[in-house]
C-alpha cells in the first residue's frame, strides 16, 4: 500500500511539472558556416513566463531543450544579433531589459554586447 501511494504522488508530480519550450525566433549563420547564433522565446508554465534566449552552437547541431548558453534575457525582448568576423558575435539589446546571463565568449566565439534605445 505504502509503495502504491508512492507512485501515486510521484505521477501526480510529473503531471505537474511541465516541459519548457523553446520557439526558435532566428538563426543567423556564421560567415563560414561553422557556427549558428539562434535567439529563441523559453516558456516553462505558467509560474515563470518567457524570457529571451540565445545559443551559439555547431551548424550540425539543432536547439536542445535546454536554455541559451551565451543570453537569458526577462521577458520576450527584443534581442538582435550579427557576426562581426567568424569568431565575433555582436548582441544588440534594445531597451532595458534585465539579464539572467549574458556571457564574454562560448567555446572560441567572443560575444560583444551593445545597447540600443
Amino acid at each position: 500500500m505504502k509503495t502504491l501511494l508512492v507512485l501515486v504522488l510521484t505521477a501526480l508530480l510529473l503531471i505537474g511539472c511541465a516541459p519548457c519550450d523553446n520557439e526558435i525566433i532566428s538563426t543567423t549563420p556564421s560567415p563560414t558556416g561553422q557556427y549558428n547564433a539562434v535567439v529563441f522565446h523559453r516558456g516553462c508554465g505558467a509560474t515563470t513566463g518567457f524570457n529571451t534566449q540565445l545559443s551559439i552552437l555547431p551548424a550540425k547541431r539543432q536547439l536542445s531543450g535546454g536554455g541559451g548558453n551565451a543570453v537569458i534575457l526577462d521577458g520576450q525582448d527584443s534581442l538582435s544579433v550579427e557576426w562581426g568576423s567568424p569568431r565575433l558575435l555582436v548582441v544588440t539589446t534594445h531597451g532595458y531589459p534585465r539579464s539572467y546571463k549574458s556571457v564574454g565568449s562560448v567555446g572560441d566565439i567572443v560575444v560583444e554586447y551593445r545597447h540600443a534605445p
